[in-house]
């Protein structure tokens, strides 16, 4: 059964993001998931590991105390490595031996040269325009694939890496009822139907529809109206 370590941007949730729909759709895999903390003062991170599926074990990372910038220097690569001793710690516990490193954020790059794995995915649903170019470069070279929520990004990425896969989010929505609420929650933008109406398909008898996961996205996800 393969391995995989994933560093997501998101935390885990009922609505779930790209990084967790993706996740939840592999097969005969054993995955740690690990997601960002929601703020300093954040403790859960010290709370034994949550198993949301069988196969799925999920860990919040200790909080940052310092903004993701290589300005504070020592510091910074002080707190990366505080990170990577957590995750390596809940590795050990779990008895992952080289496992492939699933990563959804460019910050994740510091983490590389830190972590024992065999394999690594970038996937890239947004642009990062908050974090430095060179973070997201250096990313997407090591990557052994980069998957892209989008042929912009694809292009964007392209002088990167020479082995990208477009991946669109497919969001689940359910048995679709005849009245409901268009919206698109990786996107978090709000209702905007275009005059095509939104792009969708079929999936074991459940609505879903094809998503860029980043703002700007024209597809929709349905909502069953409140009962």
């Amino acid at each position: 059964m393969k391995q995989i370590v994933c560093l997501s941007n998101e935390a885990w949730s009922h609505s779930p993001g790209r990084t967790q729909q993706l996740i939840t759709r592999l097969k005969h895999t054993q995955v740690l998931f690990f997601s960002p903390s929601g703020s300093w003062r954040e403790i859960r991170f010290r709370a034994k590991g949550r198993a949301v599926k069988p196969n799925i074990t999920v860990y919040p990372l200790p909080p940052l105390l310092l903004p993701a910038d290589e300005r504070y220097g020592p510091l910074f690569r002080l707190e990366q490595l505080r990170l990577a001793r957590f995750i390596a710690g809940r590795m050990e516990e779990h008895r992952f031996r080289s496992p492939l490193l699933w990563c959804a954020c460019p910050e994740q790059v510091h983490l590389l040269d830190r972590l024992d794995y065999d394999g690594l995915i970038y996937d890239c649903d947004r642009e990062w325009d908050d974090l430095p170019p060179a973070w997201e470069g250096s990313l997407a070279s090591a990557a052994d694939v980069v998957f892209a929520a989008s042929p912009e990004l694809a292009e964007r990425l392209s002088p990167c890496s020479g082995n990208i896969a477009l991946r669109r989010t497919l969001c689940w929505a359910g048995p679709a009822p005849s009245t409901g609420i268009w919206t698109c929650p990786p996107c978090s933008m709000p209702l905007r139907r275009g005059p095509a109406g939104p792009s969708s398909s079929w999936d074991a008898g459940n609505k879903i529809h094809s998503c860029t996961g980043w703002p700007g996205s024209p597809m929709y996800i349905f909502s069953p109206p409140a009962p």
